[in-house]
C-alpha cells in the first residue's frame, strides 16, 4: 500500500523535489522492511510429554500472523483452534503426544 502511495506521488509529484522526496520515502520503506529476520524450522522450547501445552519461541513473531506451526508435519491453526500465541509463548489447546515433532517458522524484527 505504501508503494502505491509513493508511486502516485511520483506521478503527480510537485516537480523534481516531489520526485526526490518520494524516492527517499520509498528507499526508507524498503530499508525498514529489510530489517525482518526469518526464522525457519525452529524447535520451540518445552517438553513434548503428552501433558505439556506451553512452548516458547526464541523471538516474538512480527507480525503475529507470520507464525506457522507444524506438529508432526501438519499445519496447526492459530487463534484458539489448535493453539494461541502470546508474545513468544505458544499454548496448545491439546498437549502434543510424547515424541511428537514440533516446528515453527516466522519472521521478526
Amino acid at each position: 500500500m505504501a508503494e502505491k502511495t509513493l508511486i502516485s506521488s511520483l506521478i503527480a509529484g510537485s516537480g523534481m523535489k516531489g520526485i526526490i522526496d518520494a524516492i527517499n520515502k520509498l528507499d526508507s520503506a524498503i530499508n525498514n522492511n529489510a530489517s525482518y529476520l526469518f526464522i525457519d524450522n525452529e524447535i520451540p522450547g518445552g517438553s513434548i510429554n503428552g501433558s505439556n501445552k506451553v512452548f516458547a519461541l526464541d523471538y516474538n513473531p512480527n507480525p503475529n500472523s507470520s507464525l506457522r506451526v507444524y506438529l508432526n508435519g501438519v499445519y496447526q491453526s492459530a487463534g484458539g483452534e489448535d493453539y494461541t500465541l502470546s508474545a513468544t509463548t505458544i499454548t496448545f489447546i491439546n498437549a502434543p503426544v510424547t515424541n511428537s515433532v514440533l516446528r515453527a517458522f516466522y519472521r521478526h524484527k
